[in-house]
């Protein structure tokens, strides 16, 4: 009994996290992402809706300073030819998150 209460709430835990995760295709990352865009700048709309990047975009709103998240989506946003944007994010999140140099050192070489 005990462990279907818990499979439960567990199932329940699930599926409403599931439901508050932004659908990439359907919303607006410039209104999804605000409080992030505010912190390392904005994204084009269509680099945004990309799955993997949505889920870092989505990182960074739960955790504001995740080191690793941020350098995932700068890596992501080189790769995708928008250096500027990556650079950008990255010095911006050094200066609000007081980050170590290494993420201004990965900025000027982007």
């Amino acid at each position: 009994m005990f462990r279907r209460k818990c499979l439960t709430v567990l199932l329940l835990v699930a599926f409403s996290s599931i439901a508050r995760a932004g659908d990439p295709t359907a919303d607006n990352p410039d209104q999804v992402f605000e409080s992030v865009y505010a912190r390392i700048g904005a994204l084009p709309a269509g680099v945004a809706r990309e799955r993997l990047v949505w889920l870092k975009l989505e990182e960074l709103k739960r955790e504001p300073c995740d080191q690793r998240s941020i350098d995932d989506l700068a890596g992501m946003l080189d790769r995708r030819g928008y250096r500027r944007q990556a650079a950008d994010g990255l010095y911006k999140f050094v200066q609000n998150c007081g980050a170590p140099l290494t993420a201004l050192n990965k900025a000027a070489v982007i």
